[in-house]
C-alpha cells in the first residue's frame, strides 16, 4: 500500500468582534460597534475558527498487460500467468507525509503538513478480441466492470487514508515541548497508516478479492 500528495496551511487567527443592537427613534434595529444606547443588546460575532485545509492531492496511474484467446478460459490462462501473484487486476496504493512543528510563546503546534498519495493500478487487456465469438465477448464485459470496480475501491481507502492522515496530525495537541509534539505527530501518522494496511486488507476479505462485488 502507498501514497499521495497534499499541501495544507493553518489558516489564520481571527479575532473576535462585539456588534451593538439598537433602537432607533422609529423603532428600528440599527447596529453599531459602539454602544447606542441604555438599552443597547451585544452580539457576540466572533467567527468560527477555520479548520485547515485538507485535500491531499493524488497520482494514480494504470497500466495494462496483453492477454490473448478465443475464451474465457484461454483469458484465465493467461491472467494466472502474467498477473501478479496470479491476480488478474493489482492495486499497489503509497502514501507518505512530512510536517514541520513551530513554537512560540504560547506552546509548541503543528506549523505545516504535507500528505501524498500514490497508486499504480495493473489491468488485463484483451488484445484480440473482435475475433473471438460473441457469447465471450459479452461475458468479458459482464465480469471486466467489476474487476475495475474492485481495483477503484483500493485506490478510495488510499484516498481517504491520505486525508485521514493529514488530518490526524493537524489535530495533534499542542505542548511547550516541540519534541513532544513531534513525536506525537509521528504516532498518529504511523497509525493512520497501519490503518491504511488493516483496511485494504479487510476489503480483500470482505470482497473474496472482487468476487462478491
Amino acid at each position: 500500500m502507498r501514497p499521495l500528495v497534499l499541501w495544507v496551511a493553518l489558516a489564520p487567527c481571527l479575532a473576535a468582534a462585539q456588534v451593538h443592537e439598537c433602537r432607533d427613534a422609529n423603532g428600528r434595529r440599527v447596529y453599531s460597534d459602539v454602544k447606542c444606547g441604555p438599552d443597547a443588546k451585544t452580539l457576540d460575532v466572533t467567527p468560527a475558527v477555520v479548520q485547515p485545509f485538507v485535500h491531499p492531492q493524488e497520482s494514480t496511474r494504470v497500466e495494462y498487460y496483453d492477454v490473448t484467446g478465443a475464451s474465457l478460459d484461454d483469458l484465465r490462462a493467461q491472467m494466472r500467468a502474467k498477473g501478479v501473484d496470479g491476480w488478474a487486476g493489482t492495486t499497489w496504493t503509497h502514501v507518505k507525509y512530512e510536517f514541520t512543528v513551530r513554537g512560540g510563546a504560547d506552546g509548541c503546534r503543528v506549523d505545516s503538513v504535507n500528505a501524498v498519495f500514490d497508486a499504480r493500478v495493473r489491468l488485463p487487456r484483451w488484445v484480440n478480441r473482435r475475433a473471438a465469438p460473441e457469447a465471450e465477448q459479452q461475458a468479458w464485459e459482464a465480469w471486466y466492470p467489476t474487476l475495475r470496480r474492485h481495483e477503484d475501491g483500493h485506490v478510495r481507502i488510499g484516498r481517504d487514508a491520505a486525508a485521514h492522515l493529514e488530518r490526524a496530525v493537524w489535530d495533534t495537541p499542542g505542548s511547550a515541548s516541540c519534541a513532544e509534539v513531534t513525536a506525537r505527530a509521528k504516532a498518529r501518522a504511523q497509525a493512520a497508516l497501519a490503518d491504511l494496511q488493516r483496511q485494504q486488507q479487510d476489503y480483500d476479505l470482505r470482497t473474496d478479492h472482487g468476487r462478491k462485488q
